[in-house]
C-alpha cells in the first residue's frame, strides 16, 4: 500500500495504475525510449529488458515505466522491490536521470 501511495503522490492516478499492473505500450515507444537513454547508463553494454510498458536496467537498479498519461514514471530498486522514484516526464531521459538522482540520493542519507 504504501508504494500505491507514494506513487499516488508523484502524480495521481496514472502513476497508481502504472504501479499497479504491466500495461501494453507500443513496441517503437520503447525502443525510442531505450535508444534515448543508452548514453545515460553507467553499463551501456549490458541488456536492456523491455516487458510490456517496463524499460529495465538492472544493473543500473531503474526502471522506466510508460504509463496511461504517457508519461515515462521512474522506478529504482531498493530494498529487494521497486520503488516510485520521481514525477514522471515526458521523455524517458529525463525519467533515467531522475532515477539515477534518487538512488544517489538515498545512498547519501
Amino acid at each position: 500500500m504504501r508504494l500505491l501511495v507514494t506513487a499516488h503522490r508523484w502524480a495521481g492516478r496514472p502513476a497508481v495504475a502504472t504501479c499497479l499492473a504491466p500495461l501494453p505500450a507500443d513496441p517503437d515507444v520503447l525502443a525510442a525510449a531505450e535508444h534515448a537513454v543508452q548514453p545515460l547508463r553507467p553499463s551501456p553494454t549490458a541488456p536492456v529488458e523491455r516487458h510490456h510498458n517496463h524499460l529495465t536496467d538492472a544493473p543500473a537498479r531503474v526502471q522506466l515505466r510508460y504509463g496511461p498519461d504517457r508519461l515515462w514514471h521512474p522506478y529504482v530498486k531498493r530494498y529487494g522491490s521497486r520503488q516510485p522514484a520521481a514525477a514522471p516526464p515526458p521523455a524517458a531521459a529525463t525519467a533515467y536521470r531522475a532515477a539515477r538522482t534518487a538512488l544517489r540520493a538515498a545512498t547519501r542519507a
